[in-house]
C-alpha cells in the first residue's frame, strides 16, 4: 500500500518465507506530499501523491520475514511517512531484522509533519532480530508527533556483541514526539541497550514509562524526555498485571485459526508468558478450543484431579483460576480422555516461596514502584530488594473489605533501624500506620513483623513507602492485611437460582433474565459450564438439563 490509501484494514492474513516485508504502507519518499514537479525523481505526481491516512493493520501473523541473505534489512510490518495508521495485535514471529518499522528520514527532514498519530500497540514479537543487528522489536526514526507504542510483548531479543549492537525497541535517529508504555520485554541479557534511546542523533521528547524488561540498560537521556528506567524482572516470571499485557497481545482467538498447527503447541498459545500472583485468583488465558480441557498442575504432572494444587477450565474459557496452593505450576492442555496433548513451557509461580501462603500477597507484584528492585531468592521466589530511604512501592485497588485493622510483613533485615509506612492514595497520601523493620539477622533471613494501622473500608490503592538511612535498608517478600473473618460461602446446587433445592423451570428463567439483563454478579450456581462466565451457553445447558438431553453439567464432570 504505498500511496494514498486511505481507510483501509489489512486484517487476518497468514504471510511467510518473504524476503522483504510483509506488508508495506507508504513511501520514503512521503516526506511533503505534492512536492513533485518532474525533475526531482518524485514517484508519484502533484494529484496523484497522498499520504496513507487511518489505516489499521490487525490480527496478522507473519512468520519466518527478510529470509533471504542479502535481502535481509526489511521488517515484517514496514510503515513509512503515514498518518494515523494503527498496527494493532499482529503475531511476528522469527525476522532477519526489526519486527515493526515507522518512519524514514533520519533527523533530516525536521520540518516535516506527514509521519504522525500512529499507533503501534498489543503487538506480540517473537525472535527477531536474528540474523542481522542494530535494530530491535520495533523500530522508529524521524519525528512522529502524537504516536503510541503502548502494551507490546517481545518474546526475543538475542545478545548484542562488538559491532553488532541489539536493542529491545530502538528509537533510532530524530525519533521525536513519542510515547511507550506498558511494554514488556524478554530479551537476552547482553542486548546493548533494553529500549535504544540515548542522546544521539536529535531525538527528544520521549515519553517511556512502565517498562518490564528481563534487564536494565539503559543510556544518556536525550532533552526534553521523560524516561523511567525499566522494572527488572531477571526471570521473566512477571507481575499479573505484565502477563495480562502479554496474553493480550498478538492475534485474537478469532484468528487463530490462520496459524499452522505445528508453529506453536496449545499450551504455550494458552499461556504465552510466565506470571507470579497469588492464589485462587482468576488470571485471563487464550482458549485452546472445544473438546480440550485446560489445567494449571505441578511439573510433570500426569494424573489430573481438581484440587489446591490443580485447577482446570474447559478449552473454550478465556480466564482460569489459580491454584491455592504455593508453589510453580504449568499449563497442560488435555483431551477428552485425559490424554495430555501439550504442556506449557512457561509457568505460573504463586507466591515467593512458602513464607508467601494463606492470603499474603508478594511484594513483587506490585503495580508501581520507585528506586526498587526485583531479587530473585536463591531457596526460590522473589523479593523487592535494594530498597533505600524514600523508595516505595504501590498496588492499586486493593480490597479492605469491611475493615482492616493491621498489615504483617514478611522482611528481612540485616541491621535494622528502618519502617515502613502504610499509605493510602498516592505515595504522600494518608498515612494510615507504620511498622518498624527490626534487625532478622541477614538479608535473607526472613521474619514477620505486623503493624496496626487505621480501621479502613473498601477498595483504595496501597504504598508501601520505605524509611531509614544511607544504604539499603531490608528485602521485602511479603505482605497481608489482617482482614474480618468472612462467614464460609455455602454449597451450592448447579442450575439451582432460587435456591430452592430443586433445579427447575423457575430458575431458567432466572438465567435467562440475569443474562439478558446483565445482572449475572453473584449466581455461582448459574455457570454450568465452568468458564467463570454467566452467558448464553450457560441458558442452552439449563434448557438441555431440563429436556433431559444431558444428565449433567459440564462442571460438575
Amino acid at each position: 500500500m504505498p500511496n494514498d490509501v486511505v481507510n483501509c484494514t489489512v486484517s487476518g492474513n497468514y504471510i511467510t518465507d518473504i524476503t522483504s516485508s510483509g506488508i508495506t504502507i507508504g513511501h520514503p519518499q512521503h516526506v511533503y506530499i505534492g512536492d513533485g514537479d518532474g525533475s526531482n525523481k518524485e514517484k508519484y505526481p502533484r494529484g496523484v501523491e497522498g499520504i496513507c491516512k487511518n489505516d489499521t493493520v490487525s490480527d496478522n501473523l507473519l512468520y519466518d520475514i527478510s529470509v533471504v541473505h542479502g535481502f535481509g534489512g526489511c521488517a515484517a510490518v514496514t510503515a513509512y511517512f503515514v498518518d494515523s495508521v494503527k498496527i494493532l495485535r499482529n503475531q511476528v514471529q522469527k525476522t532477519a531484522y526489526n519486527g515493526i518499522h515507522l518512519g524514514w528520514g533520519w533527523n533530516m527532514f525536521l520540518d516535516s509533519e506527514t509521519c504522525r498519530d500512529n499507533q503501534i500497540c498489543y503487538n506480540r514479537v517473537i525472535d527477531a532480530v536474528n540474523r542481522l543487528h542494530d535494530s530491535g522489536a520495533i523500530y522508529t526514526i524521524g519525528q512522529m508527533p502524537g504516536t503510541v507504542i503502548n502494551e507490546n510483548y517481545v518474546d526475543g531479543i538475542p545478545a548484542g556483541g562488538f559491532g553488532a549492537p541489539t536493542y529491545g525497541l530502538h528509537n533510532d535517529d530524530g525519533t521525536a514526539w513519542i510515547e511507550e508504555f506498558d511494554n514488556v520485554l524478554d530479551i537476552d541479557k547482553n542486548v546493548t541497550y533494553t529500549i535504544n534511546c540515548e542522546d544521539f542523533g536529535i531525538k527528544h521528547h520521549l515519553n517511556i514509562k512502565r517498562t518490564y524488561a528481563t534487564v536494565n540498560k539503559m543510556g544518556k537521556n536525550p532533552p526534553d524526555c521523560d524516561i523511567d528506567a525499566p522494572i527488572v524482572v531477571s526471570d521473566a516470571v512477571w507481575p499479573q498485571k505484565q502477563y495480562e499485557i502479554c496474553v493480550n497481545s498478538g492475534l485474537h482467538d478469532a484468528f487463530k485459526e490462520i496459524m499452522p498447527e505445528n508453529m506453536m503447541f496449545d499450551a504455550d498459545y494458552v499461556f504465552p508468558a510466565s506470571c507470579a500472583t497469588s492464589g485462587d485468583t482468576v488470571i485471563p488465558i487464550r482458549r485452546a478450543g472445544s473438546g480440550k480441557t485446560v489445567w494449571f498442575a505441578p511439573d510433570g504432572t500426569t494424573t489430573f484431579k481438581a484440587g489446591s494444587k490443580m485447577t482446570k477450565i474447559t478449552g473454550t474459557a478465556a480466564k482460569i483460576k489459580t491454584p491455592a496452593e504455593s508453589g510453580e505450576y504449568y499449563i497442560y492442555v488435555t483431551d477428552a480422555s485425559g490424554k495430555v496433548l501439550s504442556k506449557s513451557k512457561h509457568l505460573l509461580r504463586i507466591g515467593g516461596s512458602a513464607a508467601v501462603s494463606g492470603g499474603a500477597v508478594e511484594a513483587a507484584s506490585f503495580d508501581v514502584q520507585y528506586g526498587v528492585d526485583i531479587e530473585n531468592l536463591q531457596e526460590g521466589g522473589r523479593d523487592v530488594g535494594y530498597i533505600e530511604n524514600g523508595d516505595w512501592i504501590g498496588f492499586k485497588n486493593v480490597d479492605f473489605k469491611d475493615g482492616a485493622d493491621a498489615v504483617e510483613f514478611c522482611y528481612a533485615s540485616p541491621s535494622g533501624g528502618s519502617s515502613i509506612e502504610v499509605r493510602l492514595g498516592a505515595p504522600d497520601g494518608t498515612l494510615i500506620g507504620s511498622c518498624e523493620m527490626k534487625n532478622t539477622g541477614g538479608w535473607h533471613d526472613f521474619a514477620t513483623n505486623t503493624a496496626a494501622i487505621e480501621k479502613t473500608t473498601g477498595k483504595h490503592n496501597l504504598y508501601f513507602v520505605f524509611k531509614g538511612g544511607e544504604g539499603y535498608l531490608f528485602n521485602l517478600m511479603s505482605w497481608k492485611l489482617n482482614l474480618p473473618e468472612e462467614t464460609p460461602a455455602a454449597d451450592w446446587l448447579y442450575g439451582d437460582l432460587n435456591n430452592d433445592e430443586c433445579v427447575d423451570a423457575t430458575d431458567l428463567a432466572l438465567l435467562k433474565r440475569a443474562v439478558l439483563s446483565g445482572t449475572v454478579a453473584g449466581l455461582n450456581s448459574g455457570d454450568l459450564n465452568g468458564d467463570l462466565d454467566i452467558d448464553a451457553a450457560d441458558v442452552i445447558l439449563h434448557r438441555d438439563f431440563l429436556l433431559g438431553k444431558i444428565k449433567t453439567f459440564p462442571v460438575e464432570e
